[in-house]
């Protein structure tokens, strides 16, 4: 598991790298923390504000959750119950998401995570199903399959086409008479067919 979560880790790096630095809403555990610890003086005094700060407290507020006794301060986003999440913890999030709502799919991850958490992307979640061995055996194989293509033709009766049916498996009381169109006139049939 933790060579899964590390694979994932570097991965998500990476990709958060490739992004605009503006773009991406997910960011290391010094940086969460420091952005809690500056909203916290922004909230305490009253100091001169930069730019950065007022994007700060238009975008989050401080959440303090309560875990085994001890008050943890969170991100969340401004005016909503939606927490942000540091890259650190983007897996066991995802982990912890995937063991209450079962193989579902990436729809039914993307749908509980965003009832819950604000910079989880869909992006990041397709990453952490390739590192599902349950949701890559329930990957349909590739299926092959008969492409039928239709008879094109100029003239009519110039081509035909024969299916199959098996005779066989059950009794028929009726006989049947095949006959391919354009092979046989009325003339060239037998007299019992034509009665």
């Amino acid at each position: 598991m933790e060579s899964k979560k590390s694979l994932f880790q570097t991965k998500l790096l990476e990709s958060e790298e490739n992004k605009a630095t503006n773009s991406s809403s997910l960011f290391p555990q010094e940086e969460y923390e420091r952005v809690i610890s500056r909203l916290n003086e922004l909230k305490q005094s009253n100091p001169t504000k930069t730019k950065q700060d007022y994007r700060l407290l238009q975008k989050y507020e401080i959440l303090e959750v309560t875990i085994e006794g001890t008050t943890v301060q969170k991100l969340q986003k401004k005016g909503t119950q939606l927490r942000f999440v540091c890259a650190e913890y983007v897996f066991d999030v995802l982990l912890a998401i995937r063991r209450i709502i079962g193989h579902g799919g990436r729809t039914s991850m993307c749908k509980a995570t965003k009832e819950k958490y604000a910079n989880i992307s869909r992006d990041q979640i397709t990453l952490f199903l390739q590192y599902c061995e349950e949701c890559q055996l329930k990957k349909s194989s590739v299926r092959k399959c008969v492409v039928v293509k239709p008879i094109v033709s100029n003239s009519m009766n110039s081509r035909a086409q024969v299916d199959l049916i098996d005779m066989q498996s059950t009794r028929w009381e009726v006989p049947f008479h095949f006959q391919l169109p354009g092979s046989l006139d009325q003339d060239d049939m037998p007299s019992s067919l034509t009665d």
